[in-house]
């Protein structure tokens, strides 16, 4: 007896509705439609090859009946997406099924995706092989996310001047971004009229660095990332040219540069995050006003003894400068000083504040950043009140809690889950700390009754 196909159960149900009703066909393309999977940015698109398989539409679609696989063949907008895997020199799916499918997409704006595993000769050979088809069909480019291993054998991405009318949202990341083949891959194109995201998070733009790259419509773009180190000088510059952008990421170095001397405003900034080290960080903080500001994630590199220099000082004047309340603070590895922490806890700037997260990988010879005082402080009680708003709040690392011991921590989390209403103050909801709890069972349950009464715990004991 034939086994039936995977997902059959799923299609029975299905099969009694017919294409030849009265229903119009513009109809069954929106329920169609409705059934893709939900496709998020595409700097977020999954890397593997979970959205090509018979259990999602619109191959799916294609297996309930021949009326429904027809009509599903004809409708373009069903095929104005498709995600491509390279792995072991095939691409997946092979490059027979991306010619139709692209094919059959018609004339649609395209959303594309492309991960390339390794840099092997087979994967190298097969990704180019891909690029090519993709760029046959740059004019209809809307949504597009390379994702390659390697540039230096791409020849495809050297400068074409090809025009790009529709494309909104571009992201070019090579895994091994110290080899570059010398050229600007943004050169690819002659023009993107469209383009509001530009995510370039280990590319070396050589002529964006440049000229700031004269094809780009800056006035327009509401996020950009540049993963690349930059000096502070060139993203002030850059500042100013991109007037609506919302959301930016910035690899800053503190290099001496020909950038604006002046103190920059930037009306309508939101999301702010950048990798630095403390120089380059407090220049930036030194230069800049922000007064939408909401979110601040802030990742820390450079030697133990730069680390110690938190630009404390900097960063309080900032905040009061731009006047700005923020809804989430971030803290990467930046060997922030108890006290530090302490003073940033009373800020105006952060009583607004819906989430807090603070990760410390650093070793054991740095202080941490969260003592036993800063975890009182942080509980709702007679004396303290401060980040009413707290929502949620993630803490990890080696370095945050192993000064805290395990019962100041569930008495913060209880006064917060509990008696957040005398403090007229928000619940807390979600809490992910990194603490050993094995010594000290009573404490555990403590949490875990918390869990019990609504709180989105986690506990990784792992260190």
């Amino acid at each position: 007896m034939m086994a039936p196909r995977v997902g059959e159960h799923h299609l029975g149900p299905l099969r009694s509705y017919s294409c030849s009703s009265a229903i119009p066909t513009d109809v069954w393309e929106e329920i169609f439609i409705h059934c893709l999977p939900l496709l998020e940015d595409p700097r977020f698109l999954p890397t593997d090859n979970t959205l090509f398989t018979p259990h999602v539409a619109p191959l799916l679609i294609c297996q309930v009946c021949r009326e429904w696989r027809q009509l599903a063949i004809s409708l373009p907008r069903l095929w104005s997406f498709l995600k491509v895997v390279v792995s072991l020199g095939e691409s997946h799916p092979p490059i027979g099924v991306i010619t139709l499918w692209l094919k059959r997409s018609g004339t649609v704006p395209l959303a594309l995706s492309l991960f390339q595993t390794n840099e092997s000769e087979g994967n190298q050979v097969t990704t180019g092989t891909v690029l090519e088809i993709f760029k046959h069909y740059i004019h209809r480019w809307q949504h597009v996310r390379l994702d390659l291993a390697s540039s230096l054998r791409h020849d495809r991405l050297r400068p074409h001047k090809r025009k790009a009318p529709l494309l909104e949202q571009l992201h070019m990341r090579y895994q091994r971004p110290e080899e570059t083949t010398g050229s600007d891959p943004l050169e690819m194109f002659e023009e993107f009229p469209r383009l509001s995201t530009l995510s370039l998070p280990s590319i070396t733009p050589i002529r964006f660095l440049a000229d700031l790259g004269l094809t780009v419509p800056w006035n327009q773009l509401t996020y950009i990332s540049i993963g690349h180190e930059v000096s502070v000088g060139k993203v002030l510059l850059l500042l100013t040219k991109c007037h609506t952008l919302k959301n930016c990421k910035f690899d800053v170095e503190s290099i001496p540069d020909t950038g604006p001397r002046s103190m920059i405003t930037h009306a309508s900034l939101q999301s702010l995050e950048l990798t630095s080290g403390p120089q380059g960080l407090a220049d930036f903080l030194r230069m800049t006003t922000f007064p939408a500001l909401n979110n601040i994630v802030v990742y820390e590199k450079g030697s133990p003894a730069e680390l110690l220099a938190w630009p404390q000082e900097e960063l309080n004047m900032f905040l009061e400068r731009s006047a700005t309340r923020l809804h989430h603070l971030g803290l990467h590895n930046t060997c922030i000083r108890s006290t530090h922490f302490i003073d940033l806890l009373r800020n105006p700037s952060l009583q607004t504040l819906t989430e807090l997260v603070v990760v410390d990988n650093t070793d054991w010879i740095y202080s941490p950043c969260l003592s036993f005082s800063a975890m009182e402080m942080l509980t709702f009680g007679e004396h303290y009140n401060l980040l009413p708003a707290l929502q949620c709040l993630r803490i990890s690392g080696l370095g945050c809690l192993w000064s805290v011991d395990s019962k100041a921590l569930v008495d913060m989390a209880e006064s917060r889950c509990r008696r957040y209403e005398a403090s007229a103050a928000a619940r807390l909801r979600i809490l992910q700390v990194q603490i050993s709890l094995s010594e000290f069972p009573a404490d555990y349950r403590r949490l875990k009754q918390l869990q019990k009464e609504g709180l989105d715990l986690e506990v990784n004991t792992s260190f």
